[in-house]
């Protein structure tokens, strides 16, 4: 369920805790910090995915493009987004 339009409408105190419990699993397993970040990126890219409507893959065409990809060849531009709930 998407909170944000894209990745740039997350807010930086959102990042910055998502991207704190990421260094800290990462610490935990051991990794080399060279590597840490590179694994950060790649996570915090599905975190993205996760919570940004721009940002989820869709199922509507073969491998799964994104949504603002898909949107953008279809010529479409989404200003905001409401989630209703029944």
């Amino acid at each position: 369920k998407p909170q944000y339009l894209a990745s740039a409408d997350v807010p930086a105190d959102v990042l910055e805790r998502e991207k704190a419990i990421l260094e800290q699993q990462i610490v935990d397993q051991g990794k080399p910090a060279e590597i840490a970040k590179k694994i950060v990126l790649g996570r915090l890219s599905k975190f993205y995915g996760e919570i940004c409507l721009l940002e989820q893959g869709h199922a509507l065409e073969e491998k799964n493009p994104k949504v603002g990809k898909f949107l953008k060849e279809q010529g479409v531009v989404v200003k905001q987004f409401q989630t209703l709930s029944v």
